[in-house]
């Protein structure tokens, strides 16, 4: 009976920190509607917090499949995209806390099929510091979305002291596609 008792408890705690659904998560966030160009940043998306199991599920694949997650940092949907009938484009944000005075951070766009599968994810827009050398040091970027699915992008790095653009297109499968200047 005791044992019996306690699989109940586990069986709870597993159903209390389960991922979301995929539907589930298209409802957390808002329908983002692009006339030209949207410029990917923080102050045009209104971002939502998410829990660690959902956060697994969505990010896993930016950090490698190891089934955990960087410590210090929270996750959050900030929108969607989901005209498209092959596939939905979530837009996913992370902030990481390297110190009192530094915060990381990175938009990313992930498609997924219309079943919640993952296809594809691009790093749009993040401010990434890290020290080298006892230099501090950055990699930033950031994104134009435009109304096509055409993403063109603007990166800048500290040493050496470099700037450099990148477009991609998302194809009729929901996969970014890199196109050469």
């Amino acid at each position: 009976m005791k044992y019996f008792i306690l699989m109940m408890f586990f069986v709870a705690s597993l159903k209390a920190t389960s991922q979301k659904s995929h539907s589930e998560i298209l409802n957390m966030t808002k329908e983002i509607k692009i006339i030209d160009r949207l410029y990917l940043d923080l102050t045009n998306l209104d971002k939502k917090e998410i829990d660690q199991a959902t956060a697994c599920k969505l990010f896993k694949r930016m950090y490698g499949n190891n089934g955990s997650l960087p410590g210090n940092t929270k996750y959050y949907i900030a929108g969607k995209i989901t005209r498209n009938p092959d596939f939905d484009l979530l837009f996913l944000y992370a902030e990481e806390n390297k110190t009192e005075s530094v915060t990381n951070f990175n938009l990313s766009l992930l498609t997924t099929r219309k079943d919640g599968s993952y296809v594809s994810v691009l790093d749009a827009a993040s401010n990434i510091y890290y020290v080298r050398k006892n230099k501090t040091e950055f990699h930033k970027t950031r994104s134009y979305l435009y109304s096509d699915l055409q993403i063109r992008q603007e990166n800048e790095i500290s040493t050496p002291d470099r700037k450099y653009e990148m477009e991609y297109k998302i194809n009729d499968y929901g996969v970014f596609v890199f196109y050469p200047n």
